[in-house]
């Protein structure tokens, strides 16, 4: 007898409207107006079959479009929207297309306390979701695309080595990464958006081979701005959702994130001028004197921006046929304008927090504001084989890869970040890795 054949049919359709949960764990859970883009069958392990929903979020840059499962998704319903008016109240948001854009910006919202990936998630599927059997669970991812290979990020040379004999102390030393790090991962963040301010929102590389520095106006340092905030905050959560699954290298890390969780944590206090002149975190805001080398570069950005103002006054002169102030007057005028949009972009990236300060009093913490330099340097490893999953391709793939290797290079500049002094002997206790290593276990079956 012929065996039959199950189809697989899809709960939603491509084009069709629906509202979609927010898929970052660590965010406040809310429905935002959505649209399915594309729908791809899968298998899972055991192969059986599954749907996955390529969802663009209304009035959100669709560098933010996201690979969902279908529990994620809901039928635009009049019982739905009340849902999404309900949890929009509790977040204290306005529900509608915007809420993304809202929470991203203005970062008025106080999480509800959620807890970030440790463990995967499963879900049961129904025979409406194209399983043959109910009762398997399926493995949620919200980035599963075909593998393509994708080129390494550029570590610099003595970046190459901490991250090396990084790895070599968690190994062949039992030795680990004191947590939780000053400056953590939140901080080293924001530290390079407030140097990017002060190069005009430009990795360097960009302009590297120009003849003369580049003069922009507002609209063009705002633009800069939102991309600089959109590629550092998706790396935050890139960070948050990847760390247990990839960047802790043993079962003692892992029992150690898990004690971690239960610790203290206070916001950082960020100082815009360092008063003393010391080489502490708080100057890497700045981009001020931490090292010889990046007082260098610092003494060729001031003398750049003063080629800007000089190069203004020269084109400014070209255009002064047609303007009833004299020449000097004139190129006053726009090097006037220049420094004042320039020193509002400034002021705006040091008030910049990639997370609001109640962050640090959930319960469970993000891990962005638990881990520091190293194991950023870690997700910066693995970056080209998550992003290979991705639906992140051409331009936007060139901005990531650019922004990446300027922060790879920003803190190749920032040698105090590294040294034993941020080190510890493990001394977790026996019960606490075996704790660990069941729930690692579990993971490994769930994935």
């Amino acid at each position: 007898m012929a065996s039959k054949k199950v189809l697989t049919k899809c709960k939603f359709e491509e084009g069709e409207k629906v509202l979609c949960y927010e898929p970052d764990p660590a965010k406040t859970k809310v429905l935002y107006d959505s649209k399915v883009l594309k729908v791809v069958p899968e298998k899972d392990e055991q192969g059986r079959k599954f749907c996955k929903f390529l969802i663009h979020f209304q009035g959100w840059n669709s560098t933010w479009d996201r690979y969902v499962t279908d529990e994620f998704i809901l039928k635009d319903t009049e019982e739905n929207r009340k849902l999404q008016k309900e949890l929009a109240e509790e977040a204290q948001l306005t529900p509608g297309g915007n809420l993304y854009r809202k929470e991203r910006k203005k970062r008025v919202v106080k999480p509800e306390p959620k807890p970030v990936v440790i463990e995967p998630a499963t879900i049961p599927i129904d025979d409406k979701s194209m399983v043959e059997d109910e009762n398997v669970p399926v493995p949620i991812d919200t980035i599963l695309l075909p593998k393509r290979r994708l080129p390494d990020l550029e570590f610099p040379d003595n970046l190459k080595y901490h991250t090396g004999y990084n790895c070599y102390l968690a190994h062949e030393k039992n030795t680990l990464v004191q947590l939780p790090c000053q400056p953590n991962v939140v901080t080293l963040l924001e530290s390079y958006l407030r140097y990017l301010a002060r190069n005009n929102f430009s990795d360097n590389k960009a302009t590297k081979k120009k003849r003369q520095p580049e003069v922009l106006d507002k609209k063009q340092l705002e633009k800069r701005y939102i991309i600089c905030v959109e590629v550092l905050d998706g790396l935050r959560i890139c960070f948050n959702t990847f760390l247990f699954r990839k960047l802790l290298v043993n079962e003692d890390e892992q029992a150690q994130y898990y004690e971690a969780l239960k610790v203290t944590l206070q916001p950082p206090v960020n100082n815009i001028i360092s008063q003393n002149g010391e080489q502490d975190y708080n100057n890497v805001q700045n981009g001020e004197e931490l090292d010889s080398h990046e007082n260098k570069n610092n003494v060729k950005v001031k003398r750049e921006n003063t080629r800007s103002s000089t190069s203004q006054y020269a084109s400014s002169q070209q255009t002064c046929s047609d303007c009833s102030l004299t020449k000097p007057q004139c190129s006053k005028i726009v090097k006037d304008m220049f420094e004042k949009a320039r020193d509002e972009y400034v002021s705006k990236a040091d008030s910049w927090k990639a997370v609001p300060d109640s962050v640090y009093d959930e319960e469970i913490k993000q891990p962005a504001v638990i881990y520091g330099v190293y194991h950023l340097l870690r997700l910066l490893e693995n970056l080209p084989k998550i992003l290979a999953k991705t639906e992140v391709d051409g331009e936007k793939l060139s901005i990531v890869y650019s922004y990446s290797n300027g922060l790879l290079k920003y803190l190749s500049t920032q040698t105090h970040l590294f040294g034993m002094q941020y080190y510890v002997k493990n001394e977790m206790d026996v019960t606490v890795k075996s704790s660990a290593s069941i729930r690692n276990h579990r993971n490994q079956k769930n994935i």
